[in-house]
């Protein structure tokens, strides 16, 4: 889902393409809770969406507690007949 051009910016990083960003996922998060709501979907083309998104979360990364809430949006698009995201962001509300 992840194309080699993609950019993630969150927790106040931003990383550019695949390798950066599959290399800054922290393995062995605890997990209390987590919950997405409040979906918003604005269509640019038949092949292209912008998704917004509610999460919240009771997350603990590497002893790193995680932001309680963000919100996040993500482009998606349909390429070769497979959906990609080749853009996230997330904006803390704490």
């Amino acid at each position: 889902m992840t194309p080699d051009n993609s950019i993630s910016i969150s927790d106040g990083v931003v990383l550019k393409g695949k390798k950066e960003i599959l290399s800054g996922l922290t393995p062995g998060c605890d997990t209390k809770s987590f919950s997405l709501s409040d979906f918003s979907f604005l269509w640019l083309d038949k092949d292209t969406v912008m998704m917004t998104y509610t999460a919240a979360q009771d997350v603990t990364c590497a002893g790193k507690k995680q932001n309680g809430k963000v919100i996040a949006s993500s482009l998606w698009q349909r390429k070769s007949g497979k959906w990609l995201s080749p853009f996230h962001q997330e904006s803390d509300t704490d």
